[in-house]
This record gives C-alpha cells, structure tokens and sequence, in this order.
C-alpha cells in the first residue's frame, strides 16, 4: 500500500505516523497491485508536482518460500528510511535525487511472509521512491 502524503517539517523528518511493527495502512492509503508470483520486488514511485516537506510511506510484503539472502537497493528523492519485519534497517536523511543503488542493505528474507516499510521525506520538489530485491541464495531447510 501507499500512504497519502503527510505534511513534515524539516525538523520532523524522523516523526513516524505509522506503527513499523504493526504494520497497518493508515487511513487514506491505496492498495498497490499485486506482483505475480515468483517476481522480485521493484517499486517505483513518484510524484511529479511540487510535493515540499512531505512524508509519504510504502508498505511491501514478501512471501519467500525459504530462507534466503537477498540485497535491497534503494534510491529516493529524498531522504529514505526502511523497516524490515518492524526493525529499522536503513536511514539517510539527505536532499538528493533518486538513483537505484545509492543505498543497499544485505537482508536475510525469513519463510513466509515479510514485510518490508519505507518512509520517503521529501524537502522540495519531486519525490521518487525506487527499489529492488534480488535474492542472492534460497535454502528451503525447515529452522
């Protein structure tokens, strides 16, 4: 799901307005389409209005069929936060545009469902959220 965009100042850029571990769409938010089975996650995101000193969020689950390695890259217009199963695994606060890869964050994907939640701050302008999971290894052993 998307968040609607919520208005930050720049000194709130780390206020959080959802739970990271209950994650719950807040009211307002829009279903995402489904990606069919078997494909690795690629979100790209923006909007191309001003959008100034806002902070919109993106929710992604995950459903791995075994434990598995995979890479996260990451490019956001501007700064990017990202919880993983509810803990925080990347911050960078940073007026910047978005480039996939600027940032990447090597993650262990349980069996099942996971959950990925992203909080993309925007300062001025444009805001853009890109990402990509590549899984790099899968073992199906029941742990």
């Amino acid at each position: 799901w998307l968040s609607p965009l919520y208005p930050t100042t720049e000194n709130e850029f780390r206020r959080l307005d959802v739970n990271p571990s209950r994650v719950q769409p807040p009211a307002g938010s829009t279903q995402l389409p489904d990606k069919p089975s078997g494909t690795i996650l690629e979100i790209e995101l923006g909007e191309t209005g001003k959008s100034d000193f806002v902070t919109r969020y993106v929710h992604a689950e995950i459903i791995s069929p075994g434990i598995c390695s995979a890479r996260l890259s990451l490019g956001s217009d501007d700064g990017v936060t990202v919880w993983y199963n509810g803990k925080q695994v990347a911050e960078n606060i940073v007026p910047r545009p978005a480039f996939l890869g600027d940032d990447e964050v090597d993650m262990k994907l349980n069996r099942g469902s996971n959950n990925l939640l992203f909080r993309v701050n925007n300062v001025t302008g444009a805001f853009r959220l890109q990402a990509a999971l590549k899984v790099l290894a899968c073992s199906d052993n029941k742990q």
